[in-house]
């Protein structure tokens, strides 16, 4: 098995002691406490064929995805669409908030998923008063 030449282009983090706050295009609201979550961000190769069934070149695309740390990535994920905001305490103890549009969903297991449309806007707020 050979190493993925893509990886440098994906980071991945945790956030503690978060929160989901999503919004349906009907109004409806979904609200999650108290989360653990991992954010995967990046550019990732995505692999097609021609017409005739051959290997065309790959692309790499942009994905932000965020799960329930520990969760086993599902074979199959389905979402609502959402407004959503993530906010909690990033691994390295700012406080950071994630929005944007894309689709929320639970896995078999009741694993949060949140994946986004396009890039969200991230803001992080340092903590100074030294207890980070």
């Amino acid at each position: 098995m050979t190493d993925d030449p893509w990886a440098a282009h994906i980071t991945r983090f945790e956030i503690a002691h978060a929160q989901l706050t999503g919004v349906e295009p009907d109004g409806q609201v979904l609200v999650r406490h108290d989360l653990t979550l991992t954010v995967q961000e990046g550019r990732f190769e995505v692999l097609t064929e021609d017409e005739k069934g051959r290997p065309a070149p790959s692309r790499l695309c942009y994905g932000c995805t965020i799960r329930t740390s520990g969760a086993v990535p599902p074979d199959y994920w389905s979402g609502t669409d959402m407004q959503s905001v993530v906010t909690g305490t990033h691994q390295n103890g700012s406080r950071i908030t994630i929005a944007g549009p894309g689709g929320v969903g639970f896995d078999d297991e009741g694993s949060l998923g949140i994946e986004f449309e396009k890039p969200p806007t991230m803001f992080v707020e340092q903590d100074w008063s030294g207890d980070a």
